[in-house]
């Protein structure tokens, strides 16, 4: 067992050496961390980490993975590996980012402090990173921590794509949640979010054993089946996303994904 350790953690070694060197050529100094997955190079490049997402500010875990991020970076030095494309829509740099002790993005997947979130075509890590979510929900770390109403709820539809333009009618977007416990629950102060982290929690409304309700994304008078998020704009993307219902001590119930 010792051997094979030993054996490991040079493999280790030697994996992270192989992408140092397809990194960029200089080391980059970070300025300031902004959040779990964004820095600022003293440059004044924001780099956005590719293939995870990490919670949005106000939101359960996000000074977390913050802090987890500052600490992974503390005193030292940064590499930058790009992929197919290289910047978003806000204009930032996308970069997987590695130091000498290893690689940044998969060591905050592991923590439980981010989810991978790949698109096409940045897929360079897809393998890896998801290895590390695996760990992570393997171990129930954070965003991975198993709720006690784990089996009593299931999404039997998510409506993605409402009838002619989403962004004119977002209320025809809508997911189908189904009490499929034996007792009735409250659902006040559990939430959801999709993979942006777009979040929404719930006000009190209690669901008896079989009932259905529907939730919809946009605006409207909350009834005893129905009830709305209050989103102005479409959040369930037409290509795929991930529904992911947490309970009011931060539990995991369920990931609806399509």
């Amino acid at each position: 067992m010792k051997k094979y350790l030993e054996y490991f953690k040079l493999l280790s070694l030697l994996l992270i050496s192989i992408a140092l060197i397809s990194c960029t050529a200089s080391p980059n100094h970070v300025l300031r961390v902004i959040d779990g997955d964004t820095i600022v190079l003293s440059s004044g490049e924001k780099i956005r980490y590719l293939g995870i997402n990490t919670p949005e500010k106000g939101q359960h875990l996000y000074e977390e993975a913050k802090e987890l991020n500052i600490k992974l970076l503390d005193g030292k030095e940064v590499y930058l590996e790009y992929d197919k494309e290289q910047t978003d829509v806000f204009g930032r740099t996308l970069a997987y980012v590695f130091t000498d002790e290893g690689f940044v993005n998969e060591m905050i997947v592991e923590h439980g402090l981010a989810r991978e979130n790949f698109r096409k075509p940045n897929i360079k890590y897809k393998t890896q990173i998801e290895k590390a979510e695996d760990i992570a929900r393997k171990n129930k770390m954070n965003i991975f921590k198993n709720s006690n109403y784990k089996d009593s709820f299931k999404v039997l539809e998510i409506n993605y794509n409402a009838d002619g333009d989403d962004r004119d009618n977002i209320n025809g977007e809508w997911f189908l949640l189904k009490n499929v416990s034996d007792k009735s629950i409250n659902l006040k102060n559990f939430y959801f979010y999709d993979e942006a982290f777009n979040q929404f929690i719930f006000p009190r409304a209690t669901i008896k054993p079989n009932q259905k309700c529907k939730v919809f994304t946009g605006l409207g008078k909350n009834k005893s089946n129905e009830i709305y998020a209050g989103f102005t704009q479409p959040i369930w993307n037409n290509s795929g996303d991930t529904l992911h219902l947490y309970d009011s001590s931060n539990g995991l119930i369920l990931e609806k994904e399509y």
